[in-house]
């Protein structure tokens, strides 16, 4: 069996989208699996690895549908770089400050990385929530994350949020088990990270569960948070600010409190990161295969099944740069309006 051959089966074999239960009935399904069989058998076998590779990448890149499978050659690099060097996009601590912010409080969660950072704008009463990123050692950030929470739910309070801005614009992933617990004791009611998932029967998911990790459903696994007190509850209006960098479990972020009531998404298409998640790292002859163990579906507030490498629609578009702008010139036009409204009433 040559290299690409090699690959190419362990794609086919252990791709989420590819081995759900059912799919065997589904028949563009296989058509897709028969035009990326074709399509990598005719690679020149008689390039060196590496060049092979990399034309094995490009074309996962345009006939697999699943952003997060990739492929690593022998020194461990990555031979799909996402166009993730990008400039600061989030709301920094500065540019709260000069916005009139008040009880500004950044928590480093991860390090190396700026900060996350919770604040109020006290003239529209408007709570600004500024995540950069979900990664790193998600067991080292346990007190963080706890202290994030507990500032989250006592400053909602404390200035009487009636708006919350979540900006995640630029953050590519981790884990956002926190915005669920977030979302659920404001909610007070179950948020779901997917509306579909199935760990499927495959090598990469064996692999993975003797590795030590429980695969279970995400569904079936997810925790539960109650709200813990009144004041945990929020009836107010959620801005969501996104961008194409958004991918994987910030993805997930936008579409658990894209559930919530009065939730708006403001800016671009998210990246479309979603359908194999669980990922794990299958070594070959050459180099090794990043591939996921379970497959999810996502569908939109309409109905619509969100695509892979698609990504969310958010409700606004508009330019990364100018979301936070129209977020708070939304909040500051439904303040006017509701002050006239009041007015008239007297």
């Amino acid at each position: 069996m040559s290299l690409i051959e090699e690959y190419t089966t362990a794609i086919i074999e252990n791709l989420p989208e590819w081995n759900y239960s059912g799919i065997q009935d589904n028949a563009q399904i296989q058509e897709e699996i028969r035009h990326f069989r074709d399509t990598t058998l005719q690679i020149d076998t008689s390039l060196n690895p590496d060049e092979q590779l990399q034309q094995l990448s490009d074309i996962i890149q345009k006939y697999v549908p699943d952003n997060h499978v990739s492929i690593k050659d022998v020194s461990g690099k990555n031979l799909r770089q996402p166009p993730f060097t990008h400039k600061r996009e989030n709301l920094s601590t500065q540019e709260l400050s000069n916005l009139g912010a008040k009880d500004v409080v950044p928590i480093q969660v991860q390090e190396g990385k700026d900060p996350w950072i919770i604040g109020t704008i006290p003239n529209t009463k408007t709570g600004i929530v500024s995540i950069p990123s979900f990664g790193g050692n998600i067991d080292e950030q346990t007190q963080a994350r706890n202290q994030f929470i507990d500032t989250f739910f006592s400053q909602k309070e404390k200035n009487k949020w009636q708006n919350i801005i979540f900006d995640f614009r630029g953050n590519t992933g981790g884990d956002s088990e926190i915005i669920k617990e977030i979302a659920e004791r404001m909610s007070d009611k179950a948020i779901t990270y997917a509306d579909k998932s199935e760990t499927v029967n495959t090598v990469a998911a064996q692999k993975k569960r003797k590795e030590g990790h429980p695969l279970i459903d995400t569904l079936k696994k997810a925790s539960h948070y109650s709200a813990s007190a009144q004041s945990d509850k929020f009836s107010g209006s959620i801005y969501i600010l996104q961008d194409e960098y958004n991918a994987s479990a910030t993805e997930g972020a936008i579409f658990m409190l894209s559930q919530l009531p009065k939730s708006t998404t403001i800016g671009e298409n998210t990246s479309g990161t979603f359908a194999g998640g669980a990922t794990t790292s299958l070594p070959m002859s050459y180099g090794s295969l990043v591939i996921g163990t379970e497959y999810r579906e996502r569908y939109d507030k309409k109905g619509n099944k969100i695509k892979e490498k698609e990504g969310m629609h958010p409700d606004i578009q508009c330019s990364s740069e100018k979301a936070f702008s129209k977020a708070l010139n939304i909040i500051d036009s439904q303040s006017r309006f509701l002050t006239s409204q009041m007015v008239k009433s007297l």
